[in-house]
């Protein structure tokens, strides 16, 4: 960088002056004149100091780059995470658990932990037969967790636990293009309402 700034500021003392053949006294004589296209006297005057300084910027803005980026903070002042963390949902494990067990059985595939099931749903789980669990083995988790809870009952199938009858029903939406699962448990409402005392018929509240 030095070099550059120590050439750049020769180039222009060149440029700042040129050799000229006067007429003085009746002789030829030679001269240094100064450029017209020279520019100001002074110009390049700390030149190579300021590309230093410059230097020194770009040596501090390259270090500001590569420094990790401080992390989101809340109002408190503490670091918060960029994702948050998804809620804790017993009913969902219980689901992927029983999945994973009633698996295990129809497979080579280890046995999972159960220890996080209550004593209802384990002691559930480990009467169904083999021929149960193939029926179940591709089932989702989520269904799983429906006939656990006793909100939504798999047909032929001895319960788990038994709802509540005092905890509200859910009131199924009143569309014309129900998922699957909704479509599921329309039937159910319609055909066998006893398998489905978690979900409410949307004509119910029509008639209402």
């Amino acid at each position: 960088m030095r070099q550059i700034a120590r050439l750049i500021a020769l180039m222009m003392a060149a440029m700042a002056t040129v050799l000229q053949v006067v007429l003085e006294s009746g002789k030829w004589v030679l001269r240094t004149v100064r450029s017209a296209f020279a520019p100001p006297v002074g110009a390049g005057a700390g030149i190579e100091a300021a590309l230093e300084d410059g230097s020194d910027v770009g040596a501090q803005i390259a270090t500001a780059a590569q420094a990790p980026a401080p992390a989101a903070a809340n109002d408190a002042g503490f670091p918060m995470p960029l994702l948050p963390e998804a809620p804790y949902d017993p009913a969902t494990d219980f689901g992927e658990i029983a999945r994973s067990y009633i698996r295990a059985r129809v497979t080579s595939r280890p046995e999972p932990d159960l220890s996080m099931l209550d004593e209802t749903t384990e002691s559930w789980l480990r009467a169904l037969t083999l021929g149960e669990c193939q029926r179940l083995a591709t089932t989702p988790p989520r269904r799983l967790s429906a006939h656990i809870r006793g909100d939504h009952l798999f047909r032929g199938l001895a319960p788990c636990h038994v709802r509540n009858p005092a905890l509200p029903a859910l009131l199924m939406a009143d569309t014309d293009a129900p998922d699957d699962r909704d479509r599921e448990i329309l039937d159910d409402l319609a055909d066998a309402p006893e398998l489905v005392p978690g979900y409410q018929a949307p004509w119910a509240s029509r008639a209402a």
